[in-house]
């Protein structure tokens, strides 16, 4: 009687488990790069602010530099819009056509959950200053303040574009993952011929891998410009270059 009733609710309910995975490779990649914080080696960030702030800002040289790292940064936050956009409204269809209205609360409850979380995390982030906050969001904004290159009001903007980028950042993939795991769901209509319900859930699934890869992309992309817009700020004398590369070498390793 237990065995069977577990079978009847694997069956049932056995699709969240595609949500096991992925969380438990994001809580070991956030492990492991919190780990990877050596707090005594963050003080190259005011090295290269005043490297930065040494320099000629006055030159056309710099100002056409300048507006190139900085409209690159501006591209990506509008690309990552954009693709979250299309990410959420796409597998929010697929979602509420793979459920009954039994399921779909049961599906909110649990997005709702997982996006909580998350934004609990990005605030536990900001206030204990850790190795995610410090080595991506802290130190790009902390050089652009240190340098005297942009105005206050400015760089509030740009704050709130991140918070804003972040907070997406944590209740799109939460909506990707529900979408994924929904197409094991059983039809929601009983009735339903078993081919046509794998079909349509196969080019559901395909749909959502889609968006998860472009949303994937575009935050690639958006963070390796923000980690740039400083080093992109730089001179390229000779003894600016190690700066460079520890800015940019590090790019690959936070994903």
């Amino acid at each position: 009687m237990s065995l069977s009733s577990s079978s009847r609710f694997l069956t049932k309910h056995g699709y969240l488990s595609l949500l096991i995975p992925p969380i438990f490779v994001y809580i070991l990649a956030t492990t492991l790069f919190e780990l990877s914080l050596n707090t005594n080696g963050v003080e190259w960030t005011a090295a290269i602010s005043a490297h930065i702030a040494s320099q000629d800002v006055s030159t056309l040289s710099f100002d056409v530099i300048e507006m190139k790292v900085r409209y690159i940064w501006f591209t990506t936050v509008l690309l990552n819009f954009v693709i979250c956009l299309y990410a959420a409204s796409s597998c929010g269809i697929i979602i509420y056509r793979s459920h009954t209205d039994q399921r779909l609360i049961t599906i909110i409850a649990i997005g709702s959950l997982l996006i909580v979380l998350g934004i609990v995390g990005l605030i536990y982030s900001a206030a204990t200053r850790n190795a995610m906050f410090e080595l991506i969001y802290h130190s790009s904004l902390s050089i652009l303040q240190a340098t005297g290159v942009y105005k206050k009001a400015f760089l509030t903007h740009v704050d709130v574009l991140l918070a804003l980028t972040n907070t997406l950042a944590v209740i799109v993939p939460s909506i990707v993952l529900l979408a994924a795991s929904s197409t094991l769901a059983p039809s929601p209509k009983q009735n339903r011929n078993d081919f046509t319900h794998l079909t349509t859930q196969m080019r559901h699934l395909k749909s959502a891998l889609n968006a998860g890869s472009a949303l994937l992309v575009s935050g690639i992309l958006h963070m390796g410009a923000w980690l740039r817009w400083p080093a992109g700020l730089q001179n390229r004398q000779r003894s600016l270059k190690p700066f460079s590369q520890l800015r940019c070498s590090g790019e690959p390793h936070l994903h």
